[in-house]
């Protein structure tokens, strides 16, 4: 057997990402489709969309972005959200057509904060640790409070909660693409005086808060991943 067989052959095997086992080495990245309702539903489309993957053998899928904050912190007009319980039927529904296949799946949080439109977000301003316009849409957000972002901190945390009852296999943060957590974390877009800036240590202080946060909610045993 060739190398590159050898390499092959391992993709295919049964493999655990922390605690969880799963089929395969096989990771559908996290992608938008745009099949989400108006409102930020799961749709039939969606479920079948997914579920399709998982037929195709994908040991794991990332959904795309899922909002924590609706409709605040959504991406685009048809962004998927679990902000309310409400919503965690549907996603359950997706959840179980992927598992019919033995596939895992994680759902992916996002607030976008700065990197939006007021047109996507029902004409609100878009929100920033700091009052410095995102390069590709070109809006003046308005900087959050300190209060403000420890409940957005809570948000994230209450929407893990949701992932988890909805019967996820983990959730995953989005951390990178200049979306509001990773927007926290650089000192471009962060130019805060609060707990929330300033040093690289206070900088992290609002990932770290809801990673803590969702470790004390749902356990060390339930997967975590961070986007970066």
């Amino acid at each position: 057997m060739s190398e590159m067989s050898r390499k092959l052959k391992k993709t295919f095997e049964p493999a655990f990402m922390g605690p969880l086992a799963v089929k395969n080495r096989l990771v559908m990245a996290p992608m938008g489709n745009r099949l989400a309702s108006e409102i930020g539903g799961v749709t039939q489309r969606q479920i079948d969309y997914y579920a399709e993957r998982a037929k195709g053998g994908i040991g794991t899928i990332i959904t795309e972005v899922t909002c924590v904050d609706h409709p605040l912190g959504v991406t685009g007009p048809t962004s998927l959200t679990i902000h309310d319980n409400s919503y965690i039927g549907g996603h359950n529904e997706l959840v179980e057509a992927v598992h019919a296949y033995g596939t895992k799946v994680i759902c992916q949080l996002v607030h976008a904060g700065r990197q939006t439109r007021p047109s996507s977000i029902k004409g609100q301003q878009p929100v920033a640790p700091s009052a410095i316009p995102c390069k590709f849409i070109n809006v003046m957000p308005r900087e959050l409070t300190t209060r403000e972002a420890e409940e957005i901190v809570q948000k994230f945390i209450q929407a893990a909660r949701r992932v988890k009852t909805a019967g996820y296999d983990g959730v995953e943060l989005h951390g990178a693409h200049g979306y509001l957590i990773a927007q926290f974390m650089s000192a471009s877009s962060n130019q805060r005086t609060d707990k929330y800036g300033g040093s690289f240590q206070k900088r992290m202080n609002f990932p770290l808060e809801i990673i803590r946060g969702i470790k004390k909610s749902l356990g060390d045993r339930y997967p975590l991943l961070f986007r970066f």
